[in-house]
């Protein structure tokens, strides 16, 4: 798994749960100790995500009132792909999986 994928992950985990323990996201991405401390100090120190430690209830939270506020940075596409998620997403349409239909014209 990608770095960046840990990081969208721990971050959707601290949105889903009030809390959440070392053992969680060493389980969750399957990292080491010392990775998820990484992470955890990356995601706080450069990508500014308000991750705290709460010694009550031993584990990590966000710190602030609506935890929903905090999201990471959006994802940039090259021209390239560009054109191959487009040609990607008209392969798509139209076959059984008509349930992305909604979800795909946003891409078009």
């Amino acid at each position: 798994m990608e770095r960046i994928e840990r990081f969208y992950g721990i971050t959707r985990m601290l949105k889903v749960n009030r809390i959440i323990t070392m053992c969680q996201i060493m389980d969750e991405f399957e990292i080491s100790n010392s990775t998820a401390k990484r992470d955890i100090a990356y995601l706080r120190d450069r990508m500014m995500v308000p991750i705290i430690w709460d010694a009550e209830l031993q584990g990590y939270r966000l710190d602030n009132g609506d935890q929903f506020k905090t999201e990471l940075p959006g994802l940039w596409l090259s021209d390239h792909e560009v054109k191959e998620l487009k040609q990607a997403v008209n392969e798509i349409a139209g076959t059984q999986f008509n349930w992305l239909d909604r979800l795909l014209t946003a891409v078009q």
